[in-house]
């Protein structure tokens, strides 16, 4: 995982020493140079092995192509620790605030540079965009950490490296070796060490190959692998980070646990307030996959076998679902409160009449009636028109309403009946729809899916009994 460079910026500016200044092919760097851009570590490498794995080919390839993907990984890492404990003891400084801290610095140390030519046009060379004329590159410290902590750089130390090698002579690296290391410092005092050791690397290869072989062989032979401790500050760094990442993760995890479990116990306080409920209201709350699994099992069934089981209503015309209706979840309310529980203080099956919205398509009102006697199955629908908004508050009395009562096909609202299923299944709506029938679960409570048939009883002498 690699850290928010807005929350640790790079660490301190570095400050310009003047030193002594190495060649590139140094006796004393060139075997160390070969072991970073393979990443063989001497440290936890056998000596036989080291001579072994010193393939030239795969020198050629890690300038032209990159360092090994775990080794390059390791490094970065090692940098993002560097950068993170830089800031430990400024954390309660607010980013913007740190930022501007390093700017200042950064820019205090750029400010004699460009007064010298060659380090202008060395900087300008690495800090060019694709395709980007160099007199145009702008050096200051906003540039120089969007340019290696953003965008592609993104606290890449390779890209450091490779922007330095790729843009500019073998003459014009030896030359700024100085700034080369001072400025590597933005990645962390042990990965300047390491940057630098990989940008002679990379030069050599690339600008005086076999006089570098000659000599990286030679100090091999030697066994002149460099300053063992860059590698075991590395092994250190990186390894902190990854504790760091494990520990975050590891809080993730427990966090999304606790989420899990939080679920699970509202949940079961739920499915306990649920058995307090009568046994016919809460079977008329039924989740999805329970009411899929209902309507599977109706679906199976014989239309003439459901008919039989309407306890004496044999006369009824089954249809399936034609065109979904959307029922409102107040009328499922009133029909769990008041439909439902009317049915069990009378111990039958009781009808009831409802308003369909067949603009919207949406039930959006129920009553419940009373049944004198059954006629035939030759359904006459009570329909009726009312302006738009109104939801039949008072249809049922008097005379003014009945003159309202029309073909519900040519008005918005169609008032039709229904029935409690003997079987506690839920209600059943009797033309419903442009077709026969039809229904969908939209609302809190679904109704078991054998609501999904519609039986169209002919009620005659019907009394409406209140809501």
């Amino acid at each position: 995982m690699e850290p928010n460079n807005e929350e640790a910026p790079s660490v301190a500016p570095p400050v310009e020493a003047v030193g002594q200044k190495e060649r590139l092919i140094n006796k004393e760097t060139t075997g160390a140079q070969v072991l970073w851009l393979l990443g063989i570590n001497p440290n936890t490498t056998a000596e036989n092995i080291i001579n072994d794995k010193y393939d030239k080919d795969k020198l050629k390839e890690s300038v032209e192509k990159g360092i090994p993907q775990a080794h390059k990984d390791k490094i970065n890492k090692a940098s993002f620790n560097e950068r993170e404990e830089y800031w430990e003891n400024k954390k309660d400084i607010k980013a913007e605030d740190r930022m501007k801290e390093w700017e200042k610095g950064m820019n205090a140390f750029l400010d004699p540079i460009k007064e010298d030519q060659t380090k202008v046009t060395f900087l300008k060379n690495i800090l060019k965009k694709d395709g980007e004329d160099p007199n145009n590159v702008t050096i200051n410290a906003k540039n120089i950490y969007d340019t290696f902590m953003r965008g592609q750089g993104n606290g890449d130390v390779q890209f450091f490296v490779k922007s330095i090698v790729d843009n500019n002579e073998f003459g014009d690296i030896e030359k700024n070796q100085d700034l080369i290391r001072n400025l590597g410092k933005i990645y962390g005092d042990n990965s300047a060490k390491i940057s630098e050791l990989l940008t002679h690397g990379m030069a050599n290869v690339k600008y005086k190959e076999n006089e570098f072989f000659v000599s990286a062989q030679e100090n091999l032979n030697q066994k002149n692998y460099g300053d063992p401790e860059i590698w075991n500050t590395l092994d250190k760094n990186s390894g902190s980070w990854d504790e760091k990442q494990a520990k975050i993760k590891e809080a993730e995890r427990i966090a999304a646990e606790a989420v899990v479990e939080k679920k699970k116990q509202e949940e079961e306080a739920k499915k306990k307030e649920n058995e307090k409920k009568t046994p016919v209201i809460r079977s008329l709350e039924k989740d999805k996959d329970e009411v899929e699994d209902a309507y599977n099992i109706v679906a199976n069934q014989d239309a003439e076998k459901i008919k039989e089981e309407w306890n004496g209503h044999q006369k009824l015309t089954i249809s399936a679902l034609n065109e979904p209706v959307v029922i409102d979840e107040e009328v499922i309310r009133d029909y769990n409160e008041l439909v439902a529980q009317y049915a069990i203080k009378e111990n039958k099956e009781v009808p009831f009449f409802f308003v369909e919205d067949t603009e919207n398509k949406r039930i959006v009102k129920i009553f419940v009636g009373e049944a004198k006697s059954y006629g035939s199955t030759e359904l006459s629908p009570i329909t009726a028109k009312a302006k738009d908004g109104e939801i039949f508050a008072d249809w049922w009395n008097g005379e003014n309403n009945k003159k309202n009562l029309f073909n519900g096909k040519d008005g918005r609202f169609k008032v039709g009946m229904g029935h409690t299923h003997p079987k506690g299944y839920g209600p059943m709506f009797s033309n419903v729809g442009e077709g026969d029938f039809g229904l969908d679960y939209s609302s809190e409570f679904e109704f078991r899916s054998s609501a999904l048939f519609a039986a169209n009883p002919c009620a005659s002498n019907i009394s409406f009994v209140g809501s």
